[in-house]
């Protein structure tokens, strides 16, 4: 287990990425080719580390050479959401991934899809949750305990599905049930969240399905019909 502490889990993300990139060199890895273990290592990172942290782990891992390589495996493909607009010339995106021009994104985004990978909280239809920023304590980190009267920004991702198949769900054609779990939380709607494993290694934090009640004070939708957005809650 790794102890509840800002330094250790850092480390223990660090350590997992640096793993990974001796065992891609050890079995002569290609470039921004997966190795066995990548998906583990890159959960880690953005399941366990805020935004500040993300960039201090990244900064510091990308000062070895050695790790270009295994960027795409380990991270993804920039623009990143957890870099400064300062840090936009740390390296060059196109060798990272194809057509890409900005290590940075011009304006504030939501979380890409692939990069709530288990999310930090889910609801009972299957809505994942990812927390961004916290009113009482701006500096915590994800897996810290969450607290009553706090006001989160947190970003929710619906399951995708095919254009076809999400008019018959919205139709109601695959019951209530799915009908809700195709649609975000609505402005003065309550929630019940629980965690998910994400948080399972380190010690003391608690396990998967520990929960909180959130009740939702606004959302966002930056993209019409998209299936991430962001929403501020209220702690019950």
């Amino acid at each position: 287990m790794v102890p509840a502490d800002r330094q250790s889990v850092r480390a223990h993300v660090q350590e997992r990425l640096q793993a990974q990139v001796e065992r891609a060199r050890e079995e002569g890895t290609a470039p921004n080719a997966s190795a066995p273990g990548d998906t583990g290592a890159r959960n880690c990172f953005w399941e366990l580390l805020s935004a500040s942290e993300q960039r201090l782990v990244f900064l510091n891992a990308i000062s070895d050479r050695k790790f270009w390589p295994r960027v795409r495996t380990l991270v993804g493909a920039p623009p990143f959401e957890f870099l400064l607009r300062s840090d936009e010339g740390v390296l060059n995106p196109s060798g990272i991934g194809v057509r890409r021009k900005h290590m940075v994104h011009e304006e504030e985004v939501v979380t890409p899809y692939g990069s709530f990978c288990r999310g930090h909280y889910e609801d009972s239809l299957g809505r994942l949750y990812k927390i961004i920023s916290r009113r009482k304590a701006p500096r915590a980190e994800p897996w810290e305990p969450l607290s009553s009267g706090d006001m989160l920004v947190v970003d929710v991702r619906l399951h995708r599905h095919s254009l076809q198949k999400k008019l018959a769900i919205l139709r109601g054609e695959f019951g209530s049930i799915a009908q809700a779990a195709a649609q975000f939380p609505k402005a003065g709607g309550g929630v019940r969240l629980r965690r998910t494993p994400a948080f399972d290694a380190i010690e003391g934090v608690g396990g998967a399905g520990e929960e909180v009640q959130v009740v939702v004070r606004s959302g966002r939708i930056p993209k019409v019909g998209g299936v991430v957005a962001r929403l501020v809650v209220d702690v019950q």
